[in-house]
């Protein structure tokens, strides 16, 4: 997964997140804002299912809260995904990945809560 996301920035040249850009656009958009709520949620829960399925494999540790896990990697593609345009190279995208997927898998770190 980690090796998807980063070929698919690279691939837009570093742009921006369309996901970033919308939130600023809808800000003073009740519906619309109510509307990319919902699907920031489905994300979140998506990566939550994700790691729910990994931990239930062994991939990933058993003391990690799904739930909490996802948001750490919506964050962390989203801060990544911001810093690698600002820098316009991936290691903001990479660095951020690594760290969360370290935190999720490393067998001597404190619980993702």
């Amino acid at each position: 997964m980690r090796e998807q996301v980063v070929a698919a920035h690279r691939g837009s040249g570093y742009g921006v997140c369309p996901l970033g850009v919308f939130a600023r656009q809808v800000d003073e958009e009740p519906e619309l804002s109510a509307i990319l709520a919902e699907l920031s949620g489905r994300w979140e829960r998506s990566l939550a299912d994700l790691v729910a399925r990994a931990r239930e494999r062994g991939r990933v540790r058993a003391d990690v809260d799904p739930v909490d896990a996802g948001r750490l990697l919506l964050a962390a593609v989203q801060g990544g995904v911001l810093v690698s345009h600002v820098q316009w190279r991936s290691a903001g995208l990479e660095g951020a990945l690594d760290a969360a997927l370290a935190v999720l898998t490393a067998e001597d770190a404190s619980p993702a809560r």
